[in-house]
């Protein structure tokens, strides 16, 4: 088949985890020999670090108007591009302008981000421009969306039924392809002690990992408020890129005496993931909006379970490989935290049952097989 994929992050740019899992279903529709056209955005120029004979990479610069704008231009671009057998947006939402043939991906919706502003401080300028951003968006680009996708692929039931409770989409113009994980690459590493050197952790500190794009939608707040609560302190390994520096300076101002127990590691480079994953005693999310969680999913592959805020799709992910919070609470994380940092046997069990997990539900091969289903199913 010959397919036109949109996403807003591509290699080398990445805005989110969404653009690995992107980047994840690409590669495995190239292997299976499919063509496949990628339009995604650009901030700077760059060379392509994605060179395969069947794919084409073309760059739309990003602005101020971020996703909006990417998708105005997406759709202005697509139809110069020639003919394609599927046009996938990767994001619903970014398909808002296009008025061809097309799939969207479900991810999270305007109404879970909306709800997502009851963690936020209420009345701020920063909670009123919020609102009134997700508002617009939702009225003025994902209904329109959603009303002129011929079909829409959701990487979960969970997600499926958001759309469905929320905006009367039928099932059956929705097919399930989950987000998937590569678990020979996420694989438990057989010596973390190289890792702990170089990061200049001793054989018997306990390590809580997190790993994300950092905005206020993670929470950061809740974990590092329950850090001291947790005796003793483990350290705190937190790798990603902050969207803000504001964020980032009110989050860490809650620390004081404590911030030596964190570590922040920043961009890490994807051959190292496993080994961040496999020496951490638990992944912990504090996020209170998650269209998937890739890294909850990436850290089960490698045996280490999780402690996370029950919202979204993450007790789909999660399954039985972890312990699951049902209210945004300091002291319920912690208390999360602190059943597993003392069971080492139930977090080898969890663990072992989060990677068989990911294995069954989760697999690249479920991906690739569910996605060109749901592309044969709609594009009739």
């Amino acid at each position: 088949m010959k397919i036109a994929f949109i996403t807003l992050g591509y290699k080398p740019l990445r805005t989110s985890g969404l653009d690995l899992s992107g980047e994840r279903l690409v590669t495995a529709l190239l292997d299976a020999n499919h063509h496949v056209t990628v339009v995604a955005g650009m901030r700077e120029k760059a060379d392509e670090v994605h060179i395969h004979p069947n794919l084409n990479i073309y760059r739309i610069q990003l602005d101020q108007s971020d996703w909006i704008g990417f998708g105005y231009r997406a759709a202005k671009l697509l139809p110069k591009l020639g003919q394609f057998d599927v046009i996938h947006f990767w994001d619903i939402h970014f398909g808002w302008a296009f008025r061809g043939k097309f799939i969207g991906s479900l991810q999270h919706s305007f109404h879970q981000r909306l709800k997502s502003l009851d963690y936020a401080p209420k009345k701020s300028i920063s909670w009123i421009t919020r609102f009134a951003y997700y508002w617009i968006a939702h009225q003025l680009a994902e209904l329109p969306a959603l009303k002129r996708a011929n079909g829409l692929i959701a990487g979960s039931t969970t997600t499926r039924d958001e759309f469905s409770r929320h905006y009367g989409v039928r099932d059956d113009l929705v097919a399930i392809a989950p987000h998937g994980v590569d678990t020979l690459f996420f694989q438990p590493s057989k010596n973390s002690t190289p890792m702990r050197r170089k990061l200049g952790l001793q054989d018997d500190e306990q390590v809580l990992l997190f790993v994300g794009f950092i905005t206020r939608r993670k929470g950061l707040e809740t974990l590092i408020k329950a850090l001291p609560l947790i005796q003793p302190t483990p350290r705190l390994l937190i790798l990603g890129k902050w969207r803000s520096q504001t964020y980032r300076r009110e989050v860490f101002s809650l620390l004081n005496s404590f911030e030596r127990f964190v570590l922040e590691i920043g961009f890490a480079p994807d051959e190292e993931m496993p080994e961040y994953f496999s020496l951490a005693d638990v992944y912990v999310s504090s996020s209170f909006l998650e269209g998937f969680g890739l890294p909850l999913a990436e850290s089960l592959a490698c045996e280490t379970p999780v402690v996370a805020l029950d919202t979204g799709s993450v007790a789909e992910v999660v399954g039985e490989g972890g312990i699951l919070i049902k209210e945004n609470c300091p002291e319920f994380l912690a208390e999360g935290i602190i059943t597993l940092l003392k069971d080492e046997q139930l977090r080898h069990k969890m663990g072992k049952y989060g990677r068989q997990h990911i294995m069954r539900e989760f697999s690249m091969e479920a991906m690739l097989e569910k996605t060109l289903a749901a592309y044969e199913k709609f594009q009739k």
